[in-house]
């Protein structure tokens, strides 16, 4: 049996419209309205083990932004079966650990392969020690660098003028390559 995480793009497979249907029992927020977004990414991965579906994570882009900006790791979710005991005679720090040694490094590839800045978010200013902590361990093991920025910034898919989600106000991790230092979303 081969015990390796594959990585593949789902963006043009109907399994995507399937699997952002199972993950909106879950996290509704993030997927109920996932086929309205769907035109604006670029990839949508899905990490698969064995035959088990375990993560799902897109590149986005965002008709409010700047066109050379890119949400990476974008409505990144981990499957039931990769969250719980089931899968235990595995180390769970695999699975855990799917976003950031599989997802990213093929985002942080095929962004700068399309001269795009990448960037990741995370709602809330609670959440922003476990954000650095995550720049941090990054930065440790990686020639590519993450700044987190200063402020929160407005991220969602519509103007700021028409906005009554808290959550659109969301902590920006950033690659530290030419022009991240000109990131100019509403902030606050």
């Amino acid at each position: 049996m081969d015990k390796k995480i594959y990585i593949r793009d789902i963006l043009k497979d109907d399994i995507l419209a399937n699997l952002t249907k199972e993950a909106a029992k879950d996290s509704y927020d993030n997927f109920h309205d996932f086929e309205k977004r769907r035109p604006d990414y670029l990839h949508y991965h899905l990490a698969e083990f064995v035959d088990t579906t375990i993560a799902m994570a897109g590149m986005f882009q965002s008709k409010q932004w700047p066109s050379n900006y890119v949400r990476v790791l974008d409505r990144c979710y981990y499957f039931k079966i990769a969250r719980s005991s089931s899968l235990s005679f595995l180390n769970e720090k695999v699975f855990k650990e799917t976003a950031s040694k599989h997802f990213l490094p093929l985002h942080i590839k095929l962004s700068l392969e399309k001269n795009l800045i990448p960037f990741y978010s995370i709602a809330g200013i609670k959440r922003r020690p476990a954000m650095k902590r995550m720049i941090e361990r990054w930065n440790a093991t990686h020639e590519q660098k993450f700044v987190l920025l200063p402020k929160m910034y407005f991220t969602c898919n519509h103007s700021v003028k028409e906005n009554t989600n808290e959550k659109c106000w969301q902590n920006i991790a950033i690659l530290k390559i030419d022009g991240y230092d000109k990131f100019n979303l509403p902030s606050r």
